[in-house]
């Protein structure tokens, strides 16, 4: 981040060790299970103020802040303790038991009514759960490590993108016209079938990508998992909302990210590619827009300066 961004740094500030603290306390009181490793280190780094790494991926900034209250220490906890309200409220009403969920948040937003956190009931603690208000969860099988890193990689292309030129020649063009270093932005609309049987023809036509022009997944990807688990780890049709593939052409200086977006009707897939080698570019659009349809006006090049 500081390479493109040198101010970013200076703009993270640390969780309170109180609060990371208590936070610990409570989990081990509650579930047996403290901070994930991974986690904790975000917060003692970055837990009150992170640069946008997380609030930028997760949700408007206004939820995300009110959510956080100072810190992310101090959400989690707040959070635990109006679920605890929560439920003795139900139980008082209902006369009936309401238990402990055996999750809890990192983030959390009723704004579309998901959270997203950690389960004690995980074996990987660094694996993220998708929960669904106070009364269950999914698994992902993504991890917080994972997705910390694919909101770097967006901050970063970002900032390029942002202090980019726009280029108004075609394609073929710019080898000629900005030394080959260029970033292009489209969006289009899917086949139906790529997002039917748990997402196979969409991991084919990936698989194809990779073996046809030397693409290689970055670790920070989804690993092609693209819908969330049930907790037996039976695959369910609820999309994982922060599914994604990056992928990387090490001898182009070449980026690729496709994220699906997935609607009542139709899909669409918004793709970014980061590249020094045009030609390579080229055929990686050809062969996208050979089996997707392009959103009119979506398609944008610009030249890296």
């Amino acid at each position: 981040m500081s390479m493109v961004d040198p101010s970013w740094q200076k703009s993270c500030q640390p969780a309170p060790k109180e609060d990371i603290d208590r936070l610990e306390k409570v989990l081990v009181e509650r579930f047996g299970r403290g901070i994930p490793p991974s986690y904790r280190i975000y917060l003692e780094l970055m837990g009150e103020e992170d640069g946008g790494l997380l609030s930028k991926q997760v949700d408007d900034l206004e939820f995300w802040n009110y959510f956080k209250g100072d810190n992310m220490a101090q959400g989690a906890v707040r959070y635990m303790e109006g679920i605890d309200e929560y439920r003795v409220q139900f139980e008082r009403n209902s006369q009936k038991p309401f238990p402990i969920p055996p999750f809890w948040n990192f983030y959390y937003t009723s704004y579309i009514g998901c959270g997203w956190g950690f389960s004690p009931k995980t074996g990987d603690p660094d694996q993220i759960i998708q929960a669904d208000g106070t009364d269950g969860y999914f698994l992902t099988h993504d991890t917080f490590s994972r997705f910390l890193f694919y909101g770097t990689y967006r901050a970063i292309v970002d900032q390029i993108w942002d202090h980019c030129t726009k280029f108004y020649h075609s394609i073929r063009a710019l080898s000629n016209k900005c030394q080959g270093r260029h970033c292009i932005w489209l969006c289009a609309e899917c086949p139906k079938e790529w997002c039917g049987s748990g997402y196979a023809p969409l991991v084919h036509f990936l698989e194809e990508i990779e073996d046809s022009y030397s693409i290689e997944e970055c670790w920070f990807s989804s690993q092609k998992e693209f819908h969330l688990f049930d907790t037996d780890d039976t695959v369910t049709k609820i999309p994982y909302q922060f599914a994604r593939y990056v992928g990387c052409h090490s001898m182009s200086n070449l980026t690729i990210s496709m994220q699906l977006e997935e609607y009542s009707i139709d899909s669409t897939m918004r793709v970014l590619i980061f590249s020094e080698d045009a030609y390579l570019s080229k055929q990686l659009v050809d062969e996208i827009l050979k089996r997707t349809t392009l959103i009119e006006d979506t398609f944008t090049i610009r030249c890296i300066d």
